[in-house]
């Protein structure tokens, strides 16, 4: 029998996330932009809201598009601000991109509109008398960010199927072969950085840099830290004489990697071409230091910089390097007669009319080779921090306001709700190191959470078909209360954690608030313990979480280890949790509850995958005998996972 392990949540893990009262009229509202004018009637009010006339107050329509006046595709923010009025409002964009604020009072007031991926925009807006509905038109432009495609995290089979063909193929150079199946698998996974940048390796190959180029750039915009398909742009662009084209990726590939000695041999040869000497001869030195003898041709460009600094004596001792270490590369007579010049020239001044200095031949680093593999992890997502969100640039955001607000949501519920069931579904697999199961079993269950507050805190029991034995679990792996991990923002656990808002994002195409999380090292970990055999093990977690930036219910969350914990040989883990409304049709109000929750365990020797699916809910705290159900929104996941 296999030792079981269990993983615990401390604190009322289970349960969910966000307690709304029923659909209520908003209230303040979202901000504005151009001087606001007054609109059509309020019959032809939008959203279905109806503006407050007759009270001698005002109504506002702020409709955020981009700079082409198209409808965004994702929610934007909208804050609205006056000193005046002593405003101060939020909210979210809706159908056809417009936000609405009721019960201004006239006055000046501050728009601020901001959205994923675009420059945040701040506009002033009047409102001149009551009784009128303004509207207010923000176009947003595109940061430096829009263009990026969010990579997905996991190959999907049938997408790694037709990559790993692919790849066979182009280390045996079948291009043509190798091209059509990774063709088929930019299709099946446009986004994703590695097989972009495969299909343009093979295009370069094969002779089309035009081709090559556009998805070395696609490859960048899925994964802007993707440092093989920056430097593979950079290199291209070299090679077309495009030197200022090629600076720019190839300084980004070393803001990722600075000891990555081919993207500094290339960029010194840019700089060079571009007459930025002293950048390039300092490139140059970097390759060679960190190529660690495989980037001596870099002393060619070294030597030539040093030249033109005026700096004779450093640059013959470099071309003289070279010429020991590489005496018959193709560049080694031209170095030889430069050298030779050099030793004649005997007052600096001299040299211009003295010495006709040519770039010399060496432009770069022996191409690429084929032996290119597909770097991204394959069993499960990338850690926290590795993956970097999507951004709006230039907003503040109210970190406390939204930190606290997140808090009050699921205290909330632990305070209100006794007992909690649910149709559980668990499909657990065992992958094989490329990551296609090898095993997989499937498990229902009747779950019942009961929940009771402390006086230390919530004390969270968990049932599953009545009982509360957990060895019915696959593999002996028990994974207790893994949707509660939204418990990280509970007041009585959210100062164990360093938190920070790192800004506006979007999850799903909702506007998100997106907060960071660590636990601290001067606070004991008390969200999750790992029970193995005879051991217990605390451990300690950093994540990310999706707060919605208008009601700030939470809608997802991730969570990775901060260590492993090889005392009971556990490697790694990694947590995602979905939230979504339900609908509870009596009482008119919806709770946030766990719809899904992924868990990959590094594990014995073994890697799983876990999916918990949550169903058919009841709320027996509200009415015992009323089932609730989800609600028709979509729940589509984007992230494909491990093979069903």
């Amino acid at each position: 029998m296999k030792a079981a392990l269990f993983a615990k949540r401390l604190a009322p893990l289970l349960l969910l996330l966000g307690a709304g009262t029923a659909p209520a009229q908003r209230t303040g509202g979202p901000p504005a932009a151009p001087p606001a004018s007054p609109g059509p009637t309020a019959n032809s009010f939008p959203n279905g809201m109806q503006p407050v006339l007759g009270s001698g107050l005002a109504s506002l329509v702020v409709t955020v598009t981009d700079e082409a006046g198209m409808p965004l595709t994702e929610q934007a923010y909208v804050k609205l601000t006056s000193e005046i009025t002593e405003t101060q409002a939020w909210g979210t964009t809706h159908k056809k991109s417009e936000a609405q604020f009721d019960s201004l009072a006239p006055g000046d007031y501050q728009i601020e509109a901001s959205a994923a991926g675009y420059e945040t925009v701040r506009q002033k807006t009047y409102v001149m008398t009551g009784n009128q509905v303004y509207y207010v038109l923000i176009r947003l432009k595109g940061g430096a960010d829009t263009s990026v495609i969010k990579p997905g995290q996991i190959l999907a089979p049938k997408a790694r199927k037709e990559a790993e063909k692919g790849l066979a193929a182009l280390k045996s150079n079948h291009l043509d072969e190798a091209r059509k199946h990774l063709e088929s698998a930019v299709n099946l996974a446009p986004t994703n950085a590695d097989v972009n940048f495969l299909l343009g390796f093979v295009w370069e190959q094969s002779k089309n840099p035009v081709k090559a180029e556009g998805y070395f750039v696609k490859a960048t915009s899925c994964d802007q830290q993707n440092v093989r398909a920056l430097t593979a742009l950079g290199e291209l662009r070299a090679k077309k004489g495009d030197y200022a084209g090629a600076i720019e990726p190839l300084e980004k590939a070393l803001s990722v990697d600075k000891n990555h000695w081919r993207a500094h041999w290339i960029l010194s040869n840019a700089y060079l071409h571009q007459q930025q000497y002293q950048k390039a001869s300092d490139e140059a030195e970097l390759a060679i230091s960190t190529g660690k003898g495989g980037a001596s041709g870099a002393r060619v460009i070294e030597g030539q910089a040093l030249v033109h600094l005026g700096q004779f004596d450093k640059a013959i001792e470099e071309f003289q390097k070279f010429l020991i270490e590489e005496p018959k590369d193709p560049a080694a007579a031209a170095v030889r007669e430069l050298v030779r010049q050099l030793q004649s020239v005997t007052v600096s001044g001299q040299l211009a009319s003295t010495i006709s200095l040519p770039i010399l031949p060496t432009a770069g680093p022996a191409p690429a080779s084929t032996g290119v593999t597909l770097t991204i992890p394959r069993w499960k997502p990338p850690s926290i921090d590795d993956e970097k969100p999507v951004l709006a640039r230039g907003v503040t955001c109210p970190a406390q306001q939204v930190i606290e607000a997140a808090g009050r949501r699921v205290k909330q519920l632990a305070d209100d709700l006794a007992r909690f069931d649910a149709i559980e579904d668990i499909v657990h697999q065992d992958l094989d190191v490329a990551g296609k199961p090898v095993t997989k079993e499937t498990r229902k269950f009747d779950y019942q959470v009961e929940i009771e507050a402390t006086r230390s805190g919530v004390r969270l029991r968990e049932y599953r078909n009545g009982l509360s034995d957990q060895g019915d679990f696959p593999d002996h792996i028990a994974t207790l209360g893994l949707p509660g991990l939204a418990f990280v923002f509970h007041p009585e656990l959210r100062d164990d954690f360093e938190m920070t808002c790192e800004g506006l994002g979007d999850w799903r195409g909702q506007a998100a608030w997106l907060i960071y999380f660590r636990q601290r090292p001067d606070r004991a970990s008390r969200l999750q313990v790992f029970q193995f055999t005879d051991k217990i093990r605390a451990v300690d977690l950093k994540g990310r979480a999706w707060i919605a930036a208008g009601g700030w219910q939470i809608f997802h969350l991730e969570a990775d280890l901060m260590e492993s914990a090889p005392q009971i040989q556990l490697y790694g883990e990694h947590q995602s949790v979905d939230y979504g409304p339900v609908a509870f049709k009596q009482k008119h109000t919806e709770l946030w509850l766990p719809v899904s929750a992924d868990m990959y365990l590094d594990f014995r020797r073994h890697r799983y995958y876990r999916r918990h699916s949550f169903g058919s809910y009841k709320l027996f705290s509200v009415d015992s005998n009323e089932k609730i159900s989800l609600p028709k929104v979509d729940q589509t996941d984007p992230d494909p996972k491990p093979e069903q």
